[in-house]
């Protein structure tokens, strides 16, 4: 813990300081453009957190407002490759800050600094990026600022190298239950937000007017420099990268990596292709293609991570098949909850219990027996068949009416034989012998 009373940069703060009565001051871990990030604890708890706070100069109504936007997109991805915010608050002085997961690790581009990339390390690190934009664009958010100092690279609970989006300020929001109170986008037509050695065409022309397909751009920018140790579009300010960018062509990968997969460079250069039309039309798009080019464990990581996010949802869609109300499972999640198609069988029916003789009453201990009709009970169709557990139980409890339908005729049967009233019916004409087959194995039609 640095020394308590240490200012903490800019900030109004100190080391040791109690923020919000529950969260105690330690050190500073990073800054940017607009905030401070501090490391801190909760007085009561000692979980660790990290704390996003805003330059008190740069302090806004817009700024402010983008900061606030920021936390409640976030908040509602809940992605495992986006960091978690777990609080939000302000300041005596009415300045915000946001309270997030405390990650252990570095940005990639303090690691990209340090050591170098191998093609399957590069592609794995980006496909876990492709995973929380999945989520974001899914969800309406376009990050719009995507950088290797804005992924940082940490490790899940067994080891395995896990990659994590931060950094959503300047995100477009485009889903208006994730705006609350406010404007779609605070950025003004002329305004251009991001970092243009990894931004789109269109967006260094305008940040507002922007889809999607600007994330699919710097993704491919990220890569790029990734497989190949040098950016896409260089130049010595901001401007003259911006040019670059707007004017010329990225000399193609193959040609500054030969070692690369000739089919690894055309993913990553249509990336970066500025016609629109040319380039990845999703980042959905770009994962598929990217997939192939990554390590085992990590596409193994993805299908679990799919998988624990699709069970809630199936849970949903049984309870609402189950009351008729298919509102209750949101909307961009019910194709991924349908079940996988069965190859079509027809309806069999299920085997008849015996009814009683139609030919005439049957007399048991002085009492004449009424037939009862059992219905026929067909299989369901192949589309609309019950889930496998629900199956089993349905045909374990037909199993045991069967086995006591037979054990029971049996005995009707013998009592009626030995009845001397049946005995006489038997002897008459219009009582013919009846045969009853009580083969529960029997499923033909």
């Amino acid at each position: 813990m640095s020394t308590p009373g240490a200012k903490l940069g800019s900030l109004r703060l100190a080391i040791g300081d109690v923020v919000a009565g529950k969260y105690r001051l330690e050190r500073m871990l990073g800054e940017g453009g607009t905030g401070l990030v501090v490391l801190a604890r909760h007085v009561t708890l000692g979980q660790p957190v990290a704390i996003k706070f805003l330059r008190p100069a740069l302090a806004t109504n817009e700024v402010i407002l983008r900061f606030e936007r920021e936390a409640r997109a976030i908040s509602r991805l809940e992605s495992e490759y986006i960091v978690a915010v777990l609080d939000v608050g302000q300041l005596p002085d009415g300045d915000p800050f946001m309270v997030m997961e405390h990650l252990e690790g570095q940005d990639l581009a303090g690691a990209m600094k340090e050591r170098s990339f191998g093609p399957e390390a590069a592609v794995d690190c980006m496909v876990q990026v492709c995973e929380a934009l999945r989520e974001a664009h899914a969800s309406g958010v376009i990050h719009r600022d995507l950088k290797p100092a804005n992924l940082f690279l940490t490790h899940s609970s067994d080891g395995v190298p896990h990659v994590k989006v931060v950094d959503f300020g300047i995100s477009k929001v485009t889903d208006p239950r994730m705006l609350g109170k406010g404007p779609s986008d605070v950025t003004n037509a002329s305004t251009v937000l991001g970092s243009p050695r990894y931004m789109a065409p269109e967006q260094l022309r305008s940040s507002r007017d922007v889809d999607a397909r600007c994330d699919v751009w710097s993704v491919g920018a990220v890569l790029y420099q990734l497989l190949s140790g040098r950016l896409a579009f260089d130049g010595e300010t901001n401007v003259q990268a911006s040019i670059k960018v707007l004017t010329s062509e990225a000399t193609p990968l193959e040609q500054v990596a030969p070692h690369l997969p000739p089919e690894l460079c055309r993913v990553v250069g249509r990336c970066l292709e500025r016609d629109l039309a040319a380039r990845w039309a999703s980042i959905a798009e770009l994962q598929d293609a990217l997939l192939p080019f990554a390590s085992e464990r990590t596409r193994e990581m993805l299908l679990d991570h799919r998988d624990a996010r699709t069970a809630p949802q199936v849970n949903l869609a049984f309870e609402a098949a189950a009351v008729g109300d298919q509102s209750l499972v949101p909307s961009s999640s019910r194709p991924r909850v349908l079940p996988t198609p069965a190859m079509p069988q027809p309806a069999i029916p299920l085997p008849v219990l015996p009814h009683m003789p139609p030919h005439g009453p049957v007399w048991v201990a002085g009492r004449m027996l009424e037939p009862t009709p059992i219905p026929v009970v067909l299989r369901p169709d192949a589309t609309a068949r019950p889930t496998p557990v629900v199956a089993k139980v349905l045909l374990a409890a037909v199993g045991l009416v069967l086995a006591a339908s037979a054990v029971t005729a049996a005995l009707f049967v013998t009592t009626v034989r030995r009845h001397p009233v049946a005995a006489a019916a038997d002897e008459s004409p219009a009582a013919e012998p009846m045969t009853v087959s009580l083969d529960a194995g029997d499923s033909s039609p």
